[in-house]
């Protein structure tokens, strides 16, 4: 039988898109400098590791780790890499033909989108508003799609053949690509080479365009979704030529805003304008007046207009507007002269431009063509820089991967005012001690982004807020060793720094929350083979001194995963306790926790579980201070956390008696386990108040037997021979089981 959806729980995602006013040249060094800055030699950073770049002093991390012969890429640079949160991004896996969707801050791989196919492979539009939206025209089918890469739901918006009349040949977006309208409401497409139009999904309105020459490229939406662009002309909302740009051809170009709100095209010219001016590496279109300026040209005293110029105007959400980014290829491609395998960002305000020289991508197309190119895409913040590299040097022509420049101004997350890290105090109590490793083990497997210059030593270091907690505590500070992973590594500086104590910005407890398990009333009813064992515990506040918000205590079991969130939405309220099970059990016995009641006034929670009583298994066993479920039923309910942390950083010791398996009549365990840290062939003892016949396990933290064995227990102390030599370091849980079959678990850890 497999488990069935008794109890729906929705959860409402809020998503604040905040826009940005940054002036991003803030903390750069090389602002309308034209100088030589040579590009030096710097070895490939690993996986996820960063450099800082000789010659301009920035910081470039590397994201991707494809391997030798293969490539990955951003889409293109007038395609949204991240969406609009940031807090995911779409590259293209060129080597297995697949995009792929990593997060957007941590930049760990997240899954191949692997369940869409789009008629082109840079033709994916995130949504400007929703960050987990968004849309593609679908190879074959013609229809448009709205796609939710969280639930990898998919909604067909228009299909675009059926709306338009008489199209013989393919429906397609290209080639010359932009993004949607900023509104993500209005979207360009051709017939063919026949015939163009644009699409307004919020009113289902189809515009054709008056275009006689469509040279295979479909007008494409400026951000205001009321002008298009298409080969020199600029196109109003009703199909009109609006006008024409004073620019000979069509080149690389990105469409975007000025300063003042309009429209914009930003491109690269090659060639003579018809009116003369506006020529050079980077020239701004003002696509509602027509006029024109250069951002990089001859005029400011940079070199004539180099090739492999690719320009990204998307930092929609800084909201100084004019922004953008550029990577050039260069005519000689060694980076030494001015804008030679350069990434420059530049702010388009005429009168008062700004162009930064932020990185030698150190790129080019030789042993990779087409997928070499740098393709510099900016973050919608504007604070970061996507670029794919083969890195010249030893490294040259190996892989194409892809790293980021992350800006000074994306450097300010780097909050001063928060108390700094000490490495070790995962906890933040001010003192390195085992109770650390708790907080190690519940975010074992956890990525956050590496802390800067990250040592182990015993000194204050800032880190990145990752904008995640275990018990209201910065997985920053969990991160012991730095390195942007939380693993059994990190064990290691708690043994290294043991001891340790420091003053500064402890977590201090203010209050006692009590949670008694012997305090509990069961009740069971049966219905067919179907069991239903309800569980009513017992909460009480003690010296409370001010209210807790949003805390929360885990639960960690091998057959189930658990957490308890504990509120007080006003003072001297009852906390609102609310119990969520997660059953991934393999074996043929269900369990179904299907209810969790409150009852706010009396403080109890009640924990309602389903059991088919025709499948064959007789015991589901859970430990360290889990719920046990035997034959007859009686729990044991225990709690990793013993604090909990309300949002104002106020800590709560949390006192409960969660010690022993709880039996109807026997309350005390009859075994003791010591020591409880240890390192490998340490002996560990077991005091026994019983002689008794037992099996021994040992149990990783994925729920695993590493090894058991059985050993006779006499009444005293009993040393457990060799039996931590097998286990290599981190946190095990260790189940006795005695004559009775029934099970005391202890934790263990391993430095």
């Amino acid at each position: 039988m497999k488990l069935k959806a008794v109890l729906a729980i929705f959860s409402a995602l809020i998503y604040t898109c905040t826009a940005y006013g940054q002036d991003l040249s803030e903390g750069l060094s090389v602002i309308n400098d034209t100088s030589d800055y040579s590009q030096q030699a710097k070895a490939k950073p690993a996986y996820l590791d960063t450099i800082i770049d000789p010659s301009f002093g920035t910081v470039i991390r590397r994201i991707t780790d494809i391997g030798s012969g293969s490539a990955i890429v951003p889409l293109h640079s007038s395609i949204q890499a991240w969406n609009t949160d940031e807090s995911m991004m779409i590259l293209y896996d060129q080597s297995n033909s697949v995009h792929q969707l990593l997060h957007g801050k941590y930049y760990y791989f997240i899954r191949n989108l692997d369940d869409i196919q789009p008629d082109d492979i840079e033709e994916l539009f995130w949504d400007f508003n929703e960050p987990e939206i968004l849309y593609y025209l679908e190879n074959m089918t013609d229809d448009f799609i709205r796609y939710n890469v969280v639930t990898q739901s998919k909604e067909i918006l228009v299909n675009l053949d059926d709306i338009v009349a008489d199209c013989t040949g393919a429906i397609s977006m290209g080639n010359a690509i932009q993004m949607m309208s900023w509104d993500s409401d209005v979207v360009g497409f051709r017939c063919n080479n026949d015939a163009t139009y644009s699409y307004r999904i919020s009113t289902g309105e189809l515009t054709e365009f008056v275009i006689e020459d469509v040279n295979w490229e479909a007008p494409m939406p400026a951000p205001s979704g009321n002008l298009f662009y298409h080969q020199t002309n600029v196109y109003n909302s009703d199909g009109s030529l609006h006008l024409t740009l004073n620019e000979n051809e069509s080149e690389n170009s990105c469409l975007g805003k000025l300063p003042n709100g309009d429209d914009a095209r930003f491109t690269v010219t090659f060639s003579q304008s018809p009116d003369g001016g506006c020529e050079g590496n980077i020239v701004a279109h003002n696509l509602v007046t027509g006029e024109c300026f250069e951002v990089i040209g001859e005029g400011q005293g940079y070199l004539p207009s180099q090739i492999g110029t690719d320009i990204s105007a998307l930092a929609h959400k800084n909201t100084e507007g004019g922004w953008l980014a550029a990577s050039i290829a260069g005519f000689d491609q060694d980076g030494q002269s001015l804008l030679d395998q350069e990434i420059v960002i530049a702010k388009a305000e005429q009168g008062d431009i700004k162009v930064c020289r932020i990185a030698h991508h150190r790129g080019d197309r030789d042993e990779f063509d087409p997928w070499g190119a740098p393709r510099a895409t900016i973050s919608p913040s504007g604070t970061r820089v996507l670029f794919a590299s083969d890195w010249s040097g030893v490294d040259d022509g190996q892989s194409v991967e892809c790293y980021v420049v992350e800006l000074p101004t994306y450097g300010s997350l780097l909050v001063q005012s928060d108390p700094p890290v000490y490495p070790g105090d995962c906890n933040m109590d001010g003192q390195v001690s085992a109770d650390d490793a708790i907080y190690i083990n519940l975010a074992l497997g956890s990525s956050l982004l590496p802390r800067p210059n990250a040592s182990t030593d015993w000194i204050p270091q800032l880190a990145y807020d990752s904008g995640d907690s275990i018990q209201g505590i910065d997985l920053k500070y969990i991160d012991a060793d730095g390195n942007g992973l939380i693993d059994t590594l990190d064990l290691a500086v708690i043994v290294q720094n043991f001891d340790n104590a420091h003053t500064e910005g402890i977590v201090t407890v203010v209050g006692t929350v009590l949670i008694d398990p012997t305090n509990f009333t069961y009740e069971s009813t049966q219905d067919g083979t179907f069991m239903t064992h309800r569980y009513t515990y017992h909460f009480e506040k003690v010296d409370m001194t001010s209210s807790v918000y949003g805390s929360s205590l885990s639960f960690d079991y091998d057959e189930f995963e658990s957490v308890v969130s504990i509120e007080v939405m006003e003072e001297n309220m009852s906390p609102d306790v609310n119990v969520l099970f997660t059953h991934n059990d393999t074996t043929s016995k269900d369990f179904y926790v299907v209810n969790q009641l409150i009852d706010i006034d009396e403080y109890d929670m009640e924990i309602v579980i389903i059991e088919d009583m025709a499948s064959t298994m007789t015991e589901l066993n859970m430990p360290d201070n889990g719920i046990s479920l035997k034959a007859n039923n009686t729990p044991e309910f225990h709690l990793n956390n013993q604090i909990i942390v309300n949002e104002e950083g106020e800590k709560f010791q949390v006192e409960h008696s969660f010690v022993t398996y709880i039996l109807p009549t026997e309350t005390t365990a009859p075994f003791r386990l010591a020591p409880t840290l240890l390192t490998p062939g340490n002996p560990i003892f077991i005091h026994a108040d019983v002689q008794a016949k037992t099996h021994i396990q040992f149990i990783d933290i994925q729920g695993k037997i590493h090894h058991q064995f059985s050993q006779q227990l006499q009444m005293g102390n009993n040393m457990l021979t060799d039996a931590s030599a097998q286990l290599p370091k981190g946190m095990y849980f260790v189940r006795i089981i005695d004559g009775d079959n029934y099970f005391y678990t202890y934790k263990i850890i391993v430095i």
